[in-house]
């Protein structure tokens, strides 16, 4: 069973392989989130491309936990704050 849940953090860290990863830190908890080919990444009401995506960014990310990991997710959705 999938866990929808969204989280609020910093970028840490962009892993370029496929799909693309991303390391976010959320209140001192580090989260891996693998970026699908139809998440939508938006900025300012805008859809933009992970090519925009930069370490240090504050972003609020929407997805489902994996079960077997619960720090692991997969992204339908990932909103840049900053």
């Amino acid at each position: 069973m999938m866990n929808e849940r969204a989280i609020r953090g910093t970028l840490a860290a962009i892993m370029e392989s496929w799909p693309m990863q991303l390391s976010i830190i959320s209140n001192s908890e580090r989260f891996s989130i693998v970026l699908a080919e139809d998440t939508k990444i938006m900025r300012g009401g805008k859809q933009i491309s992970a090519g925009d995506l930069r370490v240090g960014q504050l972003m609020c990310v929407t997805g489902n936990m994996t079960s077997r990991d619960p720090s692991s997710m997969t992204a339908d959705r990932l909103e840049i704050l900053d």
